[in-house]
């Protein structure tokens, strides 16, 4: 099984075909959006609708339109035997979030960013279209691996091993 982990897509609809394009070239399995997903993205990923998980972001006002559950600032998910907290970055971060988890994925800050902290993973994928790093990025998770892969060039930016 292999998970996307996208962000901050903020409607831009170039950066976000070129994602579910590798989405599907790729045989990803399902599709995490940490929030600021925009409402033009809404179209685009709806087709995707039962295998997304998505949180809210401090910018998603317009989904209603939108066939996949977001409605939460927090979502759960068991996964590779870990447990994985997604959300968006702007209420919780993993400094103040009291739960047990072994990944901690986040949005908002539009910079990629993979790095362990004892046995646990702390990532954010950046933001595939306002990245405020050099990257135009995601994450992919599969059972080995969390990484951290340029869009455009598919190159993988950083790397921890699970």
């Amino acid at each position: 099984m292999k998970i996307m982990v996208i962000s901050d897509t903020h409607g831009d609809v170039y950066y976000l075909n070129k994602v579910i394009q590798t989405f599907y070239a790729q045989g990803y399995n399902k599709l995490y959006h940490l929030g600021d997903i925009g409402r033009e993205s809404i179209k685009l990923l709806n087709p995707l609708s039962d295998k997304i998980k998505a949180v809210k972001g401090n910018n998603d006002f317009f989904l209603e339109d939108a066939k996949f559950k977001c409605d939460s600032y927090i979502e759960l998910d068991y996964v590779f035997n870990k447990v994985i907290v997604l959300t968006h970055g702007h209420y919780y971060s993993p400094y103040s979030y009291n739960g047990k988890y072994d990944i901690f994925l986040y949005g908002h800050t539009h910079t990629g960013l993979i790095y362990k902290v004892g046995n646990q993973i702390i990532a954010c994928p950046g933001s595939i279209s306002l990245p405020r790093d050099q990257y135009n990025s995601y994450i992919e998770i599969n059972e080995k691996s969390i990484k951290l892969v340029d869009v455009e060039t598919s190159k993988v930016i950083k790397q921890e091993l699970l």
